[in-house]
């Protein structure tokens, strides 16, 4: 238990890197292979990874920047290996999924401590909310995954507590995931990371509709109608959202405003609205093809030089997603 915080906390990256090859590697091994790929087959996630890894592929067709296509092919590589090799683990045995549940609970709750430690530590540094709380080392301050990690994350505690018979979770394991659901409730709604708010809130709200129509117990459906307001409104009375939403505010008018005045003193958001723009032209110029993966960098800059050549190179966004550059 030991070693695996400490690998988790220090190598997160790296030990899953390793093991995904490492099963892929299994799941090639000659005996059985036809029922493993029978099975990958009937899997649609597998099925749909794979296409979208296919897709990325074959738009190299009609890139002409190759090294951008050949850059995004091998980051998508993931999409083609790690649903085959997940379906190498043994996810039909219930002492299995407990206890893998388990260790990621945690090692994500000791990551969370450690965060908290420093937080809580140095409340004069980081309870100004441009300054992010502090992840574990292994993450590299990258808190915006990391948020979106803990929301999924959080998701798996909770179906297993729901199953909590089923695969036989005794008194400290349920300590434990509990433990988990409300570090990463604080953490997200310290942090205010927009996108692991919006996996935190989106998970949280199809959890409590599900509950709110398909529980029969009255006091747990009132808890939800009157709690859930109550909850919603006290995390927006934070200084660190509040923060957030005049900083919103703020970049949504410079958005909106004729020249974009003031768009070089704005974060992130109203760039990302430019950039929005900028792509969905893109997408009405080029609705069939696209551009290719390879050319979405390069005609994105000629776009910004048509539609919105007074704002300054080091302000315009290029989306570094794989997700978006696919679309």
């Amino acid at each position: 238990l030991f070693w695996s915080i400490a690998l988790g906390f220090n190598y997160s990256n790296e030990v899953l890197s390793i093991s995904i090859v490492l099963f892929f590697v299994i799941g090639l091994y000659p005996k059985g292979i036809r029922r493993r790929l029978q099975i990958a087959y009937k899997d649609k996630f597998t099925v749909v990874a794979f296409l979208y890894f296919i897709a990325i592929l074959v738009s190299g067709l009609w890139s002409e920047h190759t090294g951008n296509w050949s850059s995004s092919v091998s980051n998508a590589a993931a999409f083609a290996v790690m649903p085959f090799s997940m379906l190498m683990l043994p996810f039909f045995k219930g002492v299995f999924v407990k206890r893998m549940v388990i260790g990621i609970a945690v090692i994500m709750i000791s990551g969370l401590l450690w965060s908290f430690s420093q937080y809580f530590s140095d409340l004069s540094y980081y309870g100004f909310w441009e300054r992010h709380i502090p992840t574990a080392p292994a993450l590299k301050m990258d808190h915006i995954r990391y948020t979106i990690g803990l929301a999924f994350a959080m998701s798996t505690y909770l179906f297993i507590l729901k199953r909590k018979n089923e695969y036989q979770i005794s008194t400290l394991e349920q300590v434990i995931l509990y433990a988990g659901v409300a570090l990463t409730a604080l953490y997200i709604n310290l942090q205010i990371g927009k996108i692991g708010m919006i996996a935190f809130y989106g998970i949280s709200i199809m959890l409590l509709l599900y509950l709110l129509f398909t529980s029969q117990n009255k006091i747990l459906k009132l808890i939800i109608l009157i709690g859930t307001p109550i909850l919603l409104y006290l995390s927006t009375t934070t200084t660190r959202f509040q923060h957030a939403w005049d900083t919103f505010q703020r970049e949504l008018a410079v958005y909106s405003s004729e020249n974009l005045d003031g768009i070089e003193n704005t974060n992130s958001f109203a760039p990302r609205l430019i950039s929005f723009d900028v792509a969905l032209q893109l997408l009405s110029d080029h609705p069939v093809g696209g551009v290719g993966v390879g050319d979405v960098k390069s005609e994105m800059v000629d776009a910004y030089d048509i539609d919105y050549a007074s704002i300054d190179h080091d302000l315009r966004l290029v989306p570094h997603s794989q997700y978006l550059y696919s679309f």
